[in-house]
């Protein structure tokens, strides 16, 4: 998972380079806040690409999440039954 999940981080940081597309790195959201949205650090990129009559990718937005998840481990070296 870790191979597949940095070459997908170098992956979008060379579409956000090479097509000029800002990556916004959010912190955690404020839960005391109700209007601490992810959507509301975007919405400028949105309405100034909508202005400009621009269609496409006009932002990244980077933000840790918290989710439950598991490990597995393999054996390199099978051992017969």
């Amino acid at each position: 998972m870790e191979k597949m999940g940095n070459r997908f981080r170098r992956d979008v940081k060379a579409f956000a380079t090479n097509n000029g597309v800002p990556i916004l790195a959010l912190k955690k959201p404020d839960r005391t806040r109700w209007d601490d949205r992810k959507l509301d650090h975007v919405r400028p990129y949105f309405e100034k690409a909508a202005a400009e009559g621009r269609t496409g990718v006009v932002a990244i937005v980077s933000a840790q999440e918290f989710q439950w998840s598991s490990a597995a481990k393999t054996d390199p070296k099978p051992q017969a039954r």
